[in-house]
């Protein structure tokens, strides 16, 4: 068995300099090492300084290009996630300078990640995006899904065969995908009917260092349960519908964040938009959207709702609708779903308060009430 080295930065496009010769030492470490593979991961969430670091980055790759180029037996590879969106150039010509330097031993892979597919900002939709980067590069494109405990690659379209876009294709060999019955996993769920992904197979973790009960919470039966939805189609192909945790429940009516952001992204005023599922008092939750509207524009609740209107069902139409500058996201740009739930938890919290507040001072400020208006104000 020959293995392969991996190298994981998120550092890349934001300090090239500093990181290209760490590259390509390691590279070397890898070569010297008899490793069969050099694959970097190579995240590029700043998206924003993707262009001003495009040609020190074009140095660490061709870097790279020349350590692979020294010996016949490493596979260079590197998945490079972000920068698909606004510089397909500067792949192309990374794929050619990789492929030149490496005698055709270079692989690249682009990305579209969870950061990418829910920050949908940029306004451009990933098949298309696939589709322009392979006219560019030649080469050929294609969805898969993994996490870190399936180490972490599970399901992917296949490379040469039939591929299917917004799909995350199918089980790689050796691993076993079902839809379980989110409620009862032991159950797998039929062919076009939503549920939790779960993934079994010689990849899969054997647990958490140290930590049983989180274990014995993802690990069940052999199966891991990835707290991601999904649909199998007729033909086995997966599709990944919403994370578990993030599922609206209103009035026992299941909705999918996901599929309302995508909705309101097609709205040519909405930059950025976060869904999520909100307390009330009836229904459990509401729909409530939070959106960033672009520069310049202007919009009013009834306006983004009517839109929704016309292509979702009753049920998922946004029933409170906030804008907002700017969403909380994470260092690496992912939206803060559960922040925005909290600060609305917040806010209800302390209008419950105020009401409250008001109803125990109204009795000192007006004296004793009459039978009369006792009366008055019962049910």
């Amino acid at each position: 068995m020959r293995l392969g080295l991996h190298y994981w930065t998120f550092s890349t496009p934001s300090e090239p300099t500093r990181i290209a010769p760490t590259l390509a030492e390691t590279a070397r470490v890898a070569e010297q090492g008899g490793f069969a593979t050099f694959t970097v991961m190579d995240h590029w969430f700043q998206m924003e300084q993707a262009g001003s670091a495009a040609e020190p980055m074009l140095e660490a790759y061709t870097t790279l290009g020349h350590v692979a180029a020294l010996t016949e037996r490493m596979t260079l590879g590197v998945l490079v996630t972000g920068v698909m969106y606004r510089h397909p150039g500067l792949l192309a010509k990374t794929v050619t300078t990789l492929d030149v330097l490496s005698g055709g031993r270079a692989r690249l892979g682009i990305g579209a990640s969870w950061y990418e597919r829910e920050q949908r900002g940029l306004g451009v939709p990933v098949v298309p995006v696939a589709e322009r980067f392979e006219r560019f590069s030649g080469g050929r494109l294609v969805e898969g899904y993994g996490l870190s405990e399936s180490s972490p690659v599970a399901i992917a379209n296949p490379i040469y065969g039939k591929r299917k876009a917004g799909t995350i294709g199918m089980p790689i060999p050796d691993t076993l995908a079902r839809v379980a019955d989110p409620s009862q996993p032991d159950r797998t769920m039929p062919a076009g009917e939503p549920g939790e992904l779960a993934l079994a197979g010689p990849q899969v973790m054997l647990g958490y260092w140290n930590r049983p009960d989180e274990t014995a919470q993802v690990l069940q039966d052999g199966w891991l349960l990835t707290g991601d939805m999904a649909v199998m189609d007729e033909e086995g192909y997966f599709s990944i519908v919403d994370r578990k945790k993030d599922l609206i429940i209103a009035g026992g009516y299941n909705i999918y964040p996901r599929e309302v952001e995508e909705v309101l992204y097609e709205h040519p005023k909405v930059l950025e938009v976060c869904v999520a599922g909100v307390p009330d008092s009836y229904r459990g939750e509401i729909v409530k959207a939070f959106v960033v509207l672009r520069s310049g524009e202007q919009a009013t609740v009834e306006e983004i709702r009517e839109f929704a209107k016309g292509r979702l069902a009753g049920y998922k139409v946004p029933r409170s609708v906030e804008f907002r500058d700017d969403l909380p996201k994470t260092l690496i740009g992912k939206v803060l779903r559960r922040a925005l739930v909290e600060e609305e938890q917040a806010r209800q919290a302390r209008q419950t308060a105020e009401s409250g507040a008001e109803t125990a001072v109204r009795p000192a400020e007006q004296g004793p009430r009459t039978q009369a208006e006792s009366r008055a104000e019962s049910p």
